[in-house]
Order: C-alpha cells, then structure tokens, then sequence
C-alpha cells in the first residue's frame, strides 16, 4: 500500500529496523515547481559484496517523458552532498552498459569506468564518483 511505503521511505535510514543485508538509505525525489515528479533517487549510505557487485551507493530513475533533459545529471548533483554529509566521498553507481543515458551522465558528473561483468545475460558497468 501507498502507506507501507511511505513508512518504509521513512525507516530506511533507522539501523535497528533495517533487514539483515540492507545498509541506511533514502529516497529522494525530483520535483517540478508543480509538483510533478520527474524523477528519484535511491542513496544507501553502506556497500554490502552485493552493492559493490550490483547497485553501488545509489540507483536513480527520470520519468521516461522527461529523459533527455538534463535532469538526472541535477538529481545526482544535489545528492551528492547527501552522500558527503554520511561520510561518503567515492561513490560507486552501477549501469546496464546498454543504457547510454546513465552512461553519458554518470560520465559528465565525473565518474570513473572501474571495470564491467557479465551477469545474466548483461553486461554491468561499475562507474565510481568522487565527491
């Protein structure tokens, strides 16, 4: 329900409440002085194995009507300083080589390509910033 996942957004940052495996982390959300949502991020404030391999320090989305105008590239460069305020100063992102979007923006932010692996069929870039 629309409910649970408002509590759940507002938990995520609280340890004691965090499933075994999940670090702190928050969603943020891009919005238009209208309110409508272009776009969200998903910070975790931890790296698990599984992170370092799939996921990185966070994940983001642009509504698919609004891509290709610079908005991710503004949604991760406000994150940032959320990322910093935790202690975090080399993020790790990770992308589906095919997704040229995030690629191009990840580059322009500055992030590094470490390396790639092949899972499922896929192929994953591992990109790091630093903040």
């Amino acid at each position: 329900s629309y409910e649970h996942f408002v509590k759940k957004l507002a938990t995520s940052k609280e340890e004691a409440v965090l499933l075994p495996g999940h670090v702190p982390s928050e969603t943020l959300f891009l919005v238009a002085d209208n309110g409508y949502i272009l776009g969200a991020i998903h910070l975790r404030y931890g790296i698990t194995e599984e992170l370092l391999r799939y996921g990185g320090h966070m994940s983001f989305s642009i509504r698919p009507e609004e891509r290709r105008k610079g908005y991710a590239f503004i949604m991760i460069k406000l994150s940032l300083n959320h990322l910093r305020a935790q202690g975090i100063f080399n993020a790790l992102v990770t992308v589906n080589r095919k997704n040229q979007g995030a690629k191009n923006t990840l580059k322009k932010i500055g992030g590094v390509l470490e390396n790639a692996y092949e899972t499922n069929g896929l192929v994953i870039d591992r990109y790091w910033i630093k903040l």
